[in-house]
């Protein structure tokens, strides 16, 4: 468990106990269920040294959204002379009053009346559900093409894979192509085309030599809304047997990342290709 201050969720054990418990409230289940969910899910903690930590952040949080189950609270109380006595015993007396202040503060908390209850928006989950192998035309329209002189112009991608983004929505996963032009390729001569990579050449050799993908892509939607129809034209389909199907919420690609223009994403996928593609010398086709 990595561990960087005494603050209670200055690690990572605490912090996904209240990121995952929010998350469970945010998709409709109701206090109780929420609970017994977040008890299933860490019982592997039971018994050991970070169980404290678990009982701990859960009435923290819970407290937080006028919520705390006696349970709960009392699971959290009793663990607490633990943590004051044994956490960061080790590690200087600083650290060690530290901690102690921390846990005392969340006990003074949570013996207090909580607050009214808190609504939780449901959060919706959302699948694109554009088919493996799907081929894409993508014309560029933002105001940054137009300063940078691709305005208009048409890149090429296919879908090859998907993959988590959080909470809980599926995205998919592309290749783009080393390819820009005026107008629409037939699928015939996609196939042909060369793979651009999505890192600078410096960063694509380093990568390279790690054996790390240097080609594959998170196109981040959480909704239809996100997507621009109108920038794009479905081309056809290539099967392969570099397509991969989704490979569920808790596995970790650690692909590179960009947003659709109209989402509040910092990566947004025109300026990141217009890079690229001036970094790897594409040329415009006609």
């Amino acid at each position: 468990m990595g561990t960087w201050g005494t603050s209670l969720y200055e690690n990572d054990l605490t912090k996904d106990v209240r990121d995952d418990y929010i998350e469970l409230l945010g998709s409709g289940k109701s206090d109780k269920e929420a609970t017994e969910a977040m008890i299933e899910a860490y019982l592997e903690t039971f018994g050991k040294e970070d169980e404290s930590l678990f009982w701990l952040a859960l009435a923290d949080t819970q407290w937080d959204y006028g919520r705390l189950q006696s349970s709960v609270k009392e699971k959290a109380l009793f663990f607490i002379n633990d943590l004051v006595d044994e956490r960061w015993h080790d590690e200087g007396a600083h650290k060690e009053t530290a901690w102690n202040e921390t846990v005392q503060a969340v006990k003074y908390k949570i013996e207090k009346k909580q607050p009214k209850k808190k609504n939780i928006l449901k959060r919706h989950s959302f699948h694109c559900q554009w088919p493996l192998g799907a081929v894409f035309a993508y014309r560029f329209f933002s105001d940054y093409s137009k300063e940078k002189g691709f305005w208009g112009k048409i890149v090429v991608f296919r879908k090859v894979s998907e993959d988590v983004w959080y909470p809980k929505h599926v995205v998919p996963v592309v290749n783009f192509y080393r390819w820009v032009g005026n107008n629409f390729p037939s699928i015939e001569e996609v196939n042909h085309f060369d793979k651009l990579p999505v890192y600078s050449p410096q960063e694509t050799d380093r990568r390279r030599k790690n054996g790390s993908n240097i080609y594959n892509i998170d196109l981040v939607a959480e909704s239809d809304k996100d997507i621009p129809i109108d920038s794009l034209y479905c081309l056809g389909c290539i099967k392969g047997d570099d397509l991969k199907v989704f490979q569920g919420f808790d596995f970790w690609t650690g692909y590179s990342i960009a947003n659709w223009e109209s989402t509040k994403g910092n990566w947004k996928i025109e300026k990141k290709l217009i890079h690229l593609l001036i970094e790897w010398n594409v040329p415009f086709c006609k």
